[in-house]
């Protein structure tokens, strides 16, 4: 995931358990891992 353009990085506040991947201007997909897995993924616009 840490691959350049993608912007991984984790996030903070109420998300802070979240990471999150560019999409595109603001879109974002967010994710949570368990057990290396990916879940609770959403596409947000952050703005």
């Amino acid at each position: 995931m840490n691959q350049p353009g993608y912007n991984f990085h984790s996030l903070k506040g109420e998300l802070k358990e979240f990471y999150a991947v560019k999409v595109s201007a603001n879109f974002r997909i967010i994710f949570r891992m368990e057990d290396n897995n990916p879940t609770d993924i959403d596409l947000i616009d952050y703005h």
